[in-house]
């Protein structure tokens, strides 16, 4: 609705960047039937992924050679909102946790998927099957610098992205 909107309105390129797995379902569903009835070019990007691969040498705590992966509430999203919203971000909280799951895959032919399709790949649609507290990374290792890093690379890859291909 909103990028048909958007395309109603005259804006010809459209750019959604989304960081919520959960959501990814029907955006692909969403986006598949805006290119077939918009006008409007729309590019989608999965905000996570990418700012995993833009910030692998920012995040201590991410080591998958070491079963040690960053993969929900830790270092690189908790930086993210340290960056965007830090009165949202209660660091006193913060905790490691690794999840056993996520290092048992990095041992089979699924290391080199994404980690949303490893997580299709086994059944996983909750993060609680992860322990307790929903963290997979080391949320003690986040910094607002390292968020605000990870934004701008993000921004200059997708801006460098959409001139390349729109």
């Amino acid at each position: 609705d909103v990028c048909g909107s958007l395309d109603r309105q005259g804006f010809v390129r459209q750019i959604l960047i989304v960081f919520s797995p959960g959501c990814w379902p029907s955006v692909q569903t969403a986006a598949a039937n805006f290119a077939r009835t918009g006008a409007a070019q729309l590019f989608v990007f999965d905000g996570l992924e990418l700012a995993r691969s833009l910030a692998h040498d920012l995040l201590d705590g991410h080591r998958p050679a070491e079963g040690k992966i960053d993969a929900h509430a830790g270092e690189l999203e908790t930086s993210l909102m340290l960056a965007l919203e830090p009165s949202h971000v209660k660091m006193e909280r913060a905790v490691a946790h690794y999840s056993d799951l996520l290092a048992q895959l990095q041992q089979s032919p699924l290391a080199s998927m994404s980690l949303r399709h490893k997580m299709l790949s086994i059944n996983l649609w909750d993060w609680s099957r992860f322990g307790d507290d929903g963290v997979t990374g080391d949320a003690t290792l986040a910094s607002a610098s390292k968020g605000n890093t990870i934004l701008e690379r993000l921004g200059a890859s997708v801006a460098e992205h959409f001139i390349k291909y729109a």
